[in-house]
């Protein structure tokens, strides 16, 4: 009998600890078998440890390099893990390890295997107050290999200032090819290097083993890699004209600027608008080169992936010019670094959120068409040729030569629509994360690393993300041919009821009069007028010329005495914005605005109680033509009693427990009819479009009023002065699913109890196996029990009052984390162990 009792004290604590573990954030594609929630941090010091390099051993293993502070300063710094995520023991008996290289700071920026399986890594070490180029070699078990160099350290100072290595590759002779940069008196310089395999420089490459190349005003080297000539191919970024462009440079095996590729040895990237910079590269088994980097200034970097072809020329029909861009978020994007597998690109670096990084993973379908012809060009004007490696470097004093027009990609070419998948992940609720570097195993999985900072303190990040796109699924991504100069940004911000879009203009031989995007439910959406012409409507996402403004089927403005508050509420008869105002006649855009549902079709808003009688509020509402309604004057009365009067309202009760969780939104009350989140009505907008001003550039659009749980595709659209229509690339999005109980109950997924509910879902439950099992059983049975909730006002109290505990310990759990699971599991359980304690007493 005791034993029976025990069953749901037993039930409820597996229920907490399937459903409610506190995963931070986690997105789904973060492969949950690698450290905890596919996330590793590791402390090697005590506040200062950064990754900025990973690699993978042929066994599997995954080594991340970078550096840590002793205290006093920075250390040469390496951890290996083994494939599920923990350290490995048998690398230097803890799997962590740290190097003094000078007496300064040392830094890893570049890690590689040999074919032995020696480990080398590559950075810097200060001394004398400037940086110079250091190696360390580690045998496989991590201890120092004294036949390279001097006791396992090789240490070059090229020039009297800084010198970097920033990245390294290992060719077919195990020879170790570095690059990065050396600053001189008037800006930075690139140097490409070679050392032997015993750490030596190679006579053989440059001058001594070591290439100067000057380009701009000031230039910089970030990553490296090798083709299948043996030519050598880094990337980065100048600066030049007051503006900073993404750089790639092609060397012979010689370490001589190879004057085959782009303009004497200088990649040609396409005529783009802002400035641009470069991080990393990687060459395909095509030849084609792909870098990853940034597009735009502080506050307003986008990701981006730009691909050359092996002669150095923009990769035609591909995204912008030869320029992808990927929006992950309304603040900065970066690409830090780049792998291939196959035909699948994987790009990792940061994303920004609410003024906070997170780890940006983005993989994607690469795709080769044909050769784009371009115009020859003969020099280019900033080149600094390959010089000696003498020091005291005066990049200022460098060649000029000839100018040479902007290159414009030939406009017959197509953009390419690839298939892509963009996840994020964050190492704490508060923390700031960046990913450095990427290695992609051989099973597709890819490994992230960087750093994870929070309250002042560094720890090494890695994270492993599952499986990016099949290289089998949806190969051939094509549509009609699309203009160069038009392209249709990733579609981001997704909700479910809206989503961010927005398009590329570069400049072209057309006036652009309008632009936007036009989106519906089946594929290839076009631009329509009421007559079927081109055309736009205003900013809205309808169809057609609409004159007649809205119609306020119901307005009321009802005090509700014990939350001290006056709750308005608006109905029209077609999606419109609305606003009050207690002055009469004030203009549209002075009022405050309503908050609207879903469907825009209703608007409320709490205020500021009102005298019962003698005060009257003033609204107008403006559809999406901006048609506007004559100012309604509504007066204020007192509260609706409910149809169940021995059913307390769950507003009310929330405010007697402190009113922590009540939001600004308000459910529907009375007999006001509620149009089910299921209803496939035209209320919707199942296909429109949007207006975004004119001309060239970049710009965004906001598309609201969508089905949720529906797969939109969506194009940039561009109108000539002529009336034609270009349309840009085809992109897809999926709007989310709705709370379909929640929502129910509340009138509209925008109340705040289901934001609340929905935060909770996405935060704990679909981080884990089980609650993703219980969500998708939720989508499959609630639906049709959701339609009857929302047809009956009786039950949506009742549903709001029940839900008023989940809601409550949601917001525990979301504000207090594993505090607020503790308090939540203490509700549960402690009462019943006090029954049963005293239940065995008697």
């Amino acid at each position: 009998m005791k034993a029976c009792k025990k069953y749901p004290a037993g039930l409820i604590s597996i229920i907490l600890i399937c459903f409610f573990l506190p995963f931070s954030a986690a997105a789904d594609e973060l492969d949950l078998t690698f450290g905890i929630d596919g996330k590793v941090a590791t402390a090697i010091g005590n506040y200062e440890d950064y990754a900025f390099a990973v690699t993978l051993q042929q066994d599997d293993k995954i080594l991340a390099g970078g550096s840590s502070s002793n205290g006093a300063d920075l250390d040469f710094a390496i951890a290996r893990y083994n494939p599920d995520g923990t350290l490995d023991r048998s690398f230097n008996f803890d799997g962590m390890l740290t190097t003094q290289v000078g007496y300064g700071d040392d830094e890893i920026a570049a890690l590689a295997v040999q074919d032995d399986g020696y480990i080398v890594a590559a950075g810097y070490s200060m001394a004398d107050g400037s940086r110079d180029f250091a190696l360390v070699r580690y045998t496989p078990a991590g201890q120092r290999d004294s036949s390279f160099g001097l006791d396992g350290i090789v240490v070059t100072e090229y020039a009297t200032l800084d010198d970097e290595i920033t990245a390294m590759a290992i060719d077919e002779n195990g020879r170790i090819v570095v690059a990065g940069y050396s600053t001189g008196t008037a800006g930075r310089a690139i140097v490409v290097g070679r050392y032997l395999p015993n750490g030596e420089l190679d006579n053989t490459f440059g001058t001594g083993g070591l290439s100067l190349t000057g380009v701009g005003d000031d230039s910089l080297v970030r990553s490296i890699d090798l083709d299948d000539e043996g030519r050598i191919i880094v990337a980065g970024s100048y600066f030049h004209d007051d503006r900073t462009e993404v750089m790639v440079l092609r060397f012979t095996d010689a370490g001589r600027l190879d004057s085959g590729f782009g303009v004497e040895g200088l990649g040609l990237s396409g005529y783009i608008q802002d400035s641009t910079e470069g991080f990393a590269v990687k060459v395909h088994e095509s030849g084609e080169i792909l870098v990853g980097g940034s597009v735009g200034g502080p506050g307003d970097y986008d990701a981006v992936l730009f691909k050359f072809t092996e002669d150095g020329l923009p990769g035609g029909g591909f995204g912008n010019n030869g320029m992808l861009e990927i929006e992950a978020s309304l603040e900065d994007d970066m690409v830090l670094a780049i792998d291939v597998k196959d035909d699948v690109v994987y790009l990792s670096g940061f994303t920004t959120v609410d003024d906070a990084r997170q780890f940006l993973f983005i993989s994607l379908q690469f795709s080769s068409p044909e050769r784009v012809e371009v115009p020859e060009i003969d020099s280019v004007p900033f080149l600094l040729k390959t010089g000696s490696a003498s020091t005291g470097l005066n990049i200022g004093r460098r060649q000029v030569s000839d100018s040479y027009d902007e290159y414009f990609a030939d406009e017959e070419n197509g953009i390419a629509l690839m298939q892509t998948t963009i996840d994020q992940a964050r190492f704490s609720n508060f923390s700031n994360d960046t990913s450095y570097a990427i290695a992609v195993q051989p099973d597709g999985r890819a490994i992230a690393a960087g750093i994870s900072e929070e309250n002042g303190v560094a720890s090494f990040a890695v994270a492993r993300f599952a499986e990016g796109i099949s290289v089998t699924a949806q190969n051939a991504m094509f549509q009609e041919t699309s203009p160069d100069w038009l392209a249709t940004k990733t579609p981001f911000e997704v909700s479910r009821s809206g989503a961010i879009s927005g398009g590329i203009i570069s400049a072209n031989e057309f006036t652009i009069v309008q632009r936007g995007v036009v989106f519906s439910i089946a594929p290839d959406p076009v631009l329509k007028t009421a007559e079927g012409g081109n055309g736009g409507n205003g900013n809205g996402n309808g169809n057609g010329t609409d004159t007649d403004p809205p119609v306020i089927i119901s307005a009321t403005a009802i005090v509700n005495v014990a939350l001290t508050r006056t709750t308005l509420s608006v109905t029209t008869d077609e999606p419109a914005s609305c606003g009050f105002s207690l002055t009469p006649g004030t203009p549209f855009q002075n009022m405050d605005t309503l908050v609207p549902t879903a469907d825009n079709l209703t608007h409320t808003r709490d205020i500021t109680p009102l005298v019962i009688g003698t005060s009257s509020v003033f609204i107008k509402c403006r559809d999406t033509n901006n048609n506007e309604t004559v100012e309604r004057v509504v007066p204020v009365t007192s509260e609706t009693i409910s149809q169940n009067p021995d059913i307390p309202g769950i507003e009310k009760i929330a405010a007697g427990i402190g009113g922590f969780i009540v939001g600004t939104a308000h459910a529907q009350t009375g007999d006001t009819p509620v149009r089910s989140v299921f209803d496939t009505s035209t209320s919707y907008d199942e296909e429109g479009f949007t207006e975004d001003g004119s001309g060239v550039g970049r710009y965004s659009s906001i598309i609201k009023n969508l089905k949720p749980g529906t797969t939109y595709y969506v194009r940039a659209y561009a109108v000539t002065g002529s009336d034609i229509v270009f349309y840009g690339n085809q992109e897809t999005f999926k709007t989310a699913d709705s709370c379909f109980i929640a929502t129910a109950a509340y009138g509209s997924f925008m109340h705040a109890h289901v934001q609340l509910l929905r935060s909770f879902r996405d935060q704990y439950l679909v981080t884990n196996v089980p609650g993703r099992m219980f969500v998708e059983l939720y989508y499959r049975y609630s639906p049709p029990i959701a339609d009857v909730i929302a047809g009956s006002p009786a039950l949506r109290e009742i549903v709001r009052l029940l839900l008023l505990p989940l809601v409550g310990m949601s917001w525990l759990v979301l504000q207090l984390g594993g505090a607020g699971l503790l308090f939540v599991f203490s509700l549960f359980i402690l009462p019943y162990l006090i029954y049963q304690r005293t239940w065995q007493k008697e």
